[in-house]
C-alpha cells in the first residue's frame, strides 16, 4: 500500500512539473502543448487533460489519457531530474522578476 501512494504522489509531482515545463517553455497549437527537451518530450492537452511524457528514444514513461494512467519504468531518478528542472525555472523566473524590478526603478 506504502508503494502505492508513493508511486502515486511521484506521478502528481510529475505532472505537475511537466504542465509547468510545457507552460513555461513550451509551444502550443490546436492539438495541445509539445516540450522537447534535451532528455524527455512532452505533450499534453489541457483541454482532454491528456500528458504524455516519453524519452528521446520514444519509449514512454508516462501516459494519462482520459482518466488512465499508463507507467513504464518511472524512477526516481526521473523524478529527480524533473525536480531539477523546476527548480531551474524558479531560477530563471527569479531572475527575470529581479530585472524587470530593475527596469522599473
Amino acid at each position: 500500500m506504502n508503494k502505492d501512494t508513493s508511486e502515486l504522489e511521484a506521478i502528481s509531482r510529475l505532472t505537475q512539473i511537466a504542465q509547468r515545463i510545457g507552460m513555461v517553455w513550451g509551444k502550443s497549437d490546436e492539438n495541445g502543448t509539445q516540450f522537447l527537451g534535451k532528455i524527455y518530450d512532452l505533450a499534453f492537452n489541457t483541454q482532454q487533460r491528456d500528458l504524455t511524457i516519453s524519452q528521446k528514444n520514444g519509449e514512454v514513461i508516462l501516459n494519462l489519457q482520459s482518466g488512465q494512467v499508463q507507467t513504464n519504468k518511472l524512477t526516481p531518478q526521473i523524478l529527480q531530474t524533473f525536480e531539477d528542472v523546476n527548480t531551474q525555472i524558479d531560477k530563471i523566473l527569479a531572475k527575470s522578476q529581479t530585472q524587470q524590478i530593475d527596469l522599473q526603478r
